[in-house]
């Protein structure tokens, strides 16, 4: 991810790149999306990172989007 821009930031637009293309009748996993982000993390959150990977499959986007708020 790009460290300039806020990460929950590009968590949204990440997640409306998705929304495109289900839209376009392309269904993408949401625990595929949530995977994609939680491994696109900066370095700096590598420990956050690390706790979420092994809890993805509980975490729905919007959870995820909290989480990273939270952080």
């Amino acid at each position: 991810m790009n460290k300039e821009n806020l990460v929950v930031d590009q968590a949204y637009e990440f997640q409306m790149i998705s929304q495109e293309i289900c839209n376009e009748g392309i269904q993408v996993d949401e625990q595929m999306q949530v995977a994609a982000i939680i491994i696109k993390l900066p370095e700096s959150w590598k420990d956050i990172a690390k706790g979420m990977r092994h809890k993805q499959n509980e975490l729905s986007m919007e959870a995820l989007i909290t989480r990273l708020r939270v952080e």
